[in-house]
Formats: C-alpha cells, sequence, structure tokens
C-alpha cells in the first residue's frame, strides 16, 4: 500500500501525536504510550477523548504514513509542523522494538512533552 513521507523539522527518535477533535472516541481511552509504556516511568496518566494519531519519527526526523491518514490530516488541517516529502510506492514494514528497556519519548502538537526527555 503507498504512503507519503514526512518530516519534522525539529524532532528525532519520539512518537509525535497529533489530535483530531473532529472525532471524538465512544469512550476515553489510556493509552499506554503516552503515559510511558507498560512501566508508567511518566508521571502523568494520558487519556484520550478524541482520535490521536499516533507518528513514530525516526532518526533524520522522517515518518511514513498511508495516503489516507494524510488525507486526513490535511483536511482537518493537522500538518502544521509536518511537511510531505515524497510518495513512498512500497514502504518498509514496520517492526517491532520487543524487549526495548528505553522509554519512548511522546512529544503532543499541542502540549509539549509528555514524557521522556529530549536527547542532549
Amino acid at each position: 500500500m503507498p504512503g507519503v513521507r514526512l518530516h519534522h523539522p525539529l524532532l528525532r527518535n519520539c512518537t509525535f501525536t497529533i489530535t483530531n477533535y473532529a472525532v471524538r472516541l465512544k469512550a476515553p481511552m489510556f493509552c499506554w504510550s503516552c503515559s510511558g509504556g507498560l512501566e508508567g516511568s511518566s508521571p502523568r496518566t494520558i487519556i484520550h477523548e478524541y482520535k490521536t494519531i499516533h507518528l513514530n519519527i525516526d532518526a533524520v526526523g522522517d515518518v511514513v504514513v498511508a495516503e489516507g491518514i494524510y488525507e486526513m490530516m490535511k483536511r482537518n488541517g493537522l500538518l502544521e509542523d509536518l511537511r510531505a516529502t515524497k510518495e513512498i510506492l512500497q514502504p518498509e514494514p514496520i517492526r517491532l522494538e520487543m524487549g526495548t528497556v528505553a522509554v519512548p519519548l511522546t512529544v503532543d502538537a499541542e502540549k509539549g512533552i509528555l514524557n521522556g526527555q529530549l536527547p542532549r
């Protein structure tokens, strides 16, 4: 399935979240990722009430999203900090990093850092 490569000018190696206030969830939902993973290392407990897109930004600031997600983000004005660099005809497979000990950094588009610290 084709996708679109997006680039963030500042963020690296983190999860970037964007909230779509046009889609309210049927019930509030606890987010493991935004609350610091299974260890709960963040002092915050993050509950999502609206559809939230979690983008795993890599070491160079890129993330590949499906065309449908990209179009929805564009339609709802959710591409503020991200810009499309090129269309990807066959994205690389997503790999789960099982057994990772490091707490993932989560950065929200509106609220800033939710857990972890920015690398120095």
